[in-house]
């Protein structure tokens, strides 16, 4: 790209409000399945045990987005699988300040739901999560056709629509491969693209880092991990 930071425009706004509570579910349950437990605690009428866990969906946005750009901070400098897991320790350590309740129904929830449970409500939330993020990926689509952008805009957009490609790849994997384990293979890379994805909309981030991470990890869903081909991709929209 020709600066650092790409221009935030209106609709970069308007992509935040309309996603961020899916996108805050996402980086969630990328974090840590049990996260995405809801469905089976309702399933087994836990609800009055787990109403600190279930009043994540009632956060406000302004709460969620608060909560993302203090995770922004913690986003790794540098591609690599080792710094992508530390970001996400680092991460961890935040929410622990910052939802002290939630994380403490987090830590008995195996007291009353076992992993297979878990990872039957995890699969449930994959499956809207990919669904989520395709819907994200057609409405940027969408702005490249429609709308009188500047060349600066389409090229971040551009941008952004390969690493949303990615993001829906490493969702097929994750499904595909169980829920649980997925997540715990996949999962770190889940949660830094979808949080450069969000800073990045939010003129929080360099877009040259975005780019670093869809190198980094398209070997995971390449066939061929044909590096070239990927460089040359990435290139064409700076």
């Amino acid at each position: 790209m020709g600066s650092s930071q790409a221009m935030t425009s209106s609709w970069d706004y308007i992509l935040v409000d309309r996603f961020v509570n899916e996108l805050f579910d996402g980086v969630l349950g990328s974090l840590d399945p049990r996260f995405s437990s809801d469905y089976v605690i309702r399933k087994k009428h836990l609800t009055k045990v787990f109403k600190d866990l279930l009043q994540l969906k009632t956060l406000s946005p302004d709460r969620k987005e608060t909560i993302l750009n203090k995770l922004i901070e913690a986003l790794p400098k540098y591609p690599h699988k080792v710094a992508y897991l530390e970001a996400r320790r680092k991460m961890m350590e935040i929410l622990k300040e910052e939802l002290p309740d939630i994380i403490r129904d987090l830590d008995r929830l195996y007291r009353y739901i076992d992993i297979q449970e878990v990872e039957q409500s995890l699969k449930v939330d994959l499956i809207k999560q990919k669904g989520y993020i395709t819907s994200l990926r057609e409405a940027i689509n969408e702005l490249i056709l429609t709308e009188d952008l500047s060349p600066e805009a389409i090229q971040k957009y551009l941008l952004l629509d390969q690493a949303l490609s990615l993001l829906i790849s490493l969702y097929e994997k994750v499904i595909a491969s169980g829920g649980l384990i997925g997540v715990e293979k996949y999962g770190h890379y889940i949660l830094i693209l979808l949080l450069r994805i969000y800073s990045i909309l939010k003129n929080q981030e360099n877009i040259e880092n975005l780019e670093e991470d869809i190198i980094e990890m398209a070997p995971l869903v390449s066939k061929t991990g044909d590096m070239k081909t990927l460089k040359l991709a990435v290139s064409l929209v700076r």
